[in-house]
C-alpha cells in the first residue's frame, strides 16, 4: 500500500514556556519506533500512531482514522522492559482490530476501509481505555 507510513509523536517538555533540556528523547524515539515497526509487521496497516514517554512511563497506541485523535491504549514502559519481543504490543494492536472488526490475519485494506466507514473519525469506541 503506498502511502503508509509508522507515525511517531513527540512533544518538546517546556518550563514557563521555555524549551527545557529533554534527556529522554532519544530514547522516547528509539522506543516509538521499535514499537511501531512491531505493529507493523504484524499487522500492515496505515495510521498507526505511537506516543512514547519515559517521563511519563507511558506508550499510547493507536490507528487515528478509525479511533479518533483521543483515544488510544496504554502500554506501561516498566512492562515493556520484561517483554524483548513486545508480545503485548502484538496483542494491542489485535485488540484494536478486534475492536472494530477487523480480522487479525488474513484482513484486507476493504476491512480495513468497512471498519472506518462503519466507524468514522471522532467515534468514541474507546473510551475505557484498557491498560
Amino acid at each position: 500500500m503506498r502511502g503508509v507510513e509508522i507515525r511517531q509523536g513527540y512533544e518538546h517538555p517546556y518550563l514557563n514556556d521555555i524549551p527545557i533540556e529533554d534527556v529522554a528523547r532519544g530514547a522516547d524515539q528509539a522506543l516509538a519506533k521499535a514499537v511501531g515497526e512491531t505493529l507493523f509487521s504484524h499487522y500492515f496497516t496505515p495510521g498507526w500512531w505511537v506516543e512514547v514517554s519515559h517521563k511519563q512511563g507511558i506508550v499510547k497506541i493507536s490507528i487515528p482514522a478509525l479511533m479518533g485523535p483521543n483515544d488510544y491504549y496504554v502500554i506501561k514502559i516498566v512492562d515493556l522492559e520484561t517483554d524483548p519481543n513486545l508480545k503485548s504490543v502484538m496483542r494491542v494492536g489485535g485488540e484494536i482490530f478486534e475492536r472494530y472488526k477487523i480480522p487479525r490475519s488474513g484482513f484486507t485494506n476493504a476491512d480495513f476501509e468497512a471498519a472506518i466507514s462503519r466507524h468514522p473519525l471522532g467515534y468514541r469506541g474507546l473510551t475505557a481505555v484498557p491498560t
